[in-house]
């Protein structure tokens, strides 16, 4: 069996697999690291691969068609996003229309898993694979390797169309033991050139690892816990971890960071006490940055963290108002997060701060709060979104349900350059007001004595911080040009 595994064509840079759905504002592009895990779970059963990501690659369509029909597969396994869906099912088209019908197509991804029934019904489509895909598309590609018209039935996670009828097998249960997976970084290695790949907050070229899979947290917006790995959190055992972390540090070109993919690195402090001896004892002498949540406020976590090269954390602050992380399930306190803030800042811990506009209970004054927040909290980044409804979330639901959502059209979740495009509408918020809150709030932020200040600290105790903060202020210069 040869198989296609795709992060398809949509708007340039597209970032499919980022927290956020769209063209980043800045620099980052994120590693397709599910289609790479599944790449490499194929491969071990003696298939042959592709990994095509055309985001990174700039490819237009007819590149992306020609790059298949170069390897000429019989399965070709599309990852979706909600914003790009309508581009997904056009890259699809082609496929079977310009290329052969005979080829079979598997939509995986949040937005297949979420809305199975609205994808299996495209002509273009023959399988959705819900939530956890590994070995869903293992298994789907041994049985067509058999017969290519054999049943489906049985294959757990699949739906599949089969003699005029939907075939809708159980659900797929999680992988229990995440050690039997191979490494995700061997795929990417292998398939992609890793220097395309780059985060705001990260040294460049960098290397992705997850070492764990979903968040006990219940924050009602998240999107991958509450899709792909149902808000059920498992581990990698360290030793395997490591064993990747090894592997990685033999390939070539040589990477300046790792970035620890977990939705949550620090859950079990524990585990990350333990990490960061191993971290240390293998001298590494390599930084990295991970996800953490803004509670981490035992000052020795952090100073082991930073002792073992931790160089930043990148954090989901949200909101600067504690009714709106109330009513998002955020499960944490104001308090807590300047707590945290101030010890990263005095142990000289970077953190990357992601806040949201447009959340329930968003107003102008919760907005004029949050940017003050912000600023009191001595971040070395800033990110700021608008709030983006994904099918499969509560948020969306919630919004749903109270007739917030302007349009069901999700090709206007972003414009025509891959933009964050706001599609809620509050009583006393519109759609139009949030989105000049973000342009508003991002000069405001920037432009700022607090932040001039961070970057110079961060500047001057490490002039490789430099060529980052420059990049990223040429960024900023021509966002705020354009608008």
């Amino acid at each position: 069996m040869r198989v296609v595994l795709l992060n398809g064509p949509c708007t340039r840079k597209f970032a499919r697999t980022g927290r956020w759905q769209a063209t980043s504002r800045g620099a980052s592009l994120w590693y397709p690291i599910w289609l790479a895990c599944c790449a490499s779970v194929l491969e071990n059963e003696g298939a042959e691969v592709r990994l095509i990501d055309a985001p990174a690659y700039d490819y237009t369509r007819d590149d992306t068609i020609r790059e298949i029909k170069s390897f000429s597969p019989s399965l070709c396994i599309i990852d979706t996003s909600t914003a790009s869906i309508t581009y997904d099912f056009e890259t699809a088209k082609h496929i079977k229309t310009l290329l052969s019908p005979d080829i079979k197509i598997c939509f995986v991804g949040p937005h297949a898993s979420a809305l199975p029934e609205n994808i299996i019904i495209n002509e273009f489509v023959d399988f959705v694979a819900i939530g956890e895909y590994d070995y869903t598309v293992r298994d789907l590609a041994q049985r067509l390797a058999k017969d290519v018209n054999e049943s489906c039935r049985g294959i757990a996670g699949l739906w599949a169309k089969e003699n005029g009828s939907i075939v809708k097998n159980p659900l797929r249960p999680l992988i229990k033991n995440l050690d039997e997976l191979p490494f995700a970084s061997r795929s990417l290695f292998k398939h992609l050139d890793i220097r395309k790949y780059e985060l705001d907050f990260t040294l460049h070229p960098y290397m992705d690892i997850m070492t764990s899979r979903g968040c006990p947290s219940k924050c009602t917006y998240c999107l991958w816990p509450q899709t792909l790995s149902g808000g059920k959190y498992r581990e990698r055992g360290l030793k395997h971890v490591f064993q990747e972390i090894d592997f990685v540090l033999t390939c070539r070109p040589k990477i300046r960071e790792f970035f620890f993919d977990d939705d949550t690195f620090t859950v079990r402090h524990e585990r990350v006490k333990e990490f960061c001896e191993m971290y240390i004892s293998k001298k590494y002498d390599l930084p990295f940055s991970a996800n953490a949540r803004a509670d981490v406020t035992d000052e020795g976590i952090l100073r082991l963290l930073k002792k073992a090269g931790l160089r930043c954390l990148v954090v989901g602050f949200e909101s600067g108002n504690q009714e709106i992380l109330g009513a998002i399930k955020k499960g944490i306190t104001l308090e807590e997060m300047e707590e945290f803030a101030g010890l990263c800042s005095k142990i000289g811990i970077q953190v990357h701060g992601d806040f949201v506009i447009g959340l329930p209970g968003e107003t102008h004054e919760t907005i004029e709060k949050t940017i003050k927040f912000a600023q009191k909290l001595s971040l070395s980044t800033f990110q700021l979104s608008i709030a983006q409804p994904l099918p499969g979330t509560a948020f969306y639901h919630w919004l749903e349900r109270n007739n917030y959502l302007v349009t069901r059209d999700f090709l206007q979740w972003i414009d025509k350059d891959g933009m964050q495009q706001c599609v809620i509408s509050y009583p006393d918020l519109s759609k139009e007001e949030i989105e000049l809150a973000v342009y508003d709030s991002i000069k405001k932020y920037y432009l700022s004595l607090p932040f001039f200040k961070t970057a110079l600290k961060q500047i001057l105790s490490n002039p490789l911080e430099f060529r980052r903060y420059l990049k990223g202020g040429l960024r900023l210069t021509r966002f705020l040009h354009k608008h």
